[in-house]
């Protein structure tokens, strides 16, 4: 079983933040609708607005699940969960830690 070493976030006006060991990124509501309704891979910025060239987000090819991709470590959030985030259903959701290959 993958270990839970990140989580999602909600934020003020529907924007989302990343945390993880490797950082802290966010996305607005804007990138959030790119990736789940346009499939678009979407390039993490930190909070002070620099994009991390090394990490993207994007859905995974059957659309069920969100992935999280930085330069040492991807992780796995299920879409419905995500998407109960950034709706501000939820508080949060935990990350899970995939392999690399």
């Amino acid at each position: 079983m993958p270990e839970t070493t990140g989580i999602v976030r909600a934020c003020s006006s529907g924007n989302v933040t990343i945390e993880t060991a490797g950082g802290s990124y966010c996305l607005s509501r804007e990138e959030i609708r790119d990736i789940l309704v346009f499939g678009r891979r979407i390039p993490l910025r930190q909070h002070n607005g620099i994009i991390d060239g090394d990490a993207i987000a994007y859905s995974t090819p059957s659309g069920k699940g969100i992935i999280i991709c930085l330069a040492s470590v991807a992780y796995l959030v299920p879409r419905d969960s995500f998407v109960l985030v950034a709706s501000g259903a939820a508080d949060s959701t935990p990350l899970a830690a995939i392999p690399r290959g």
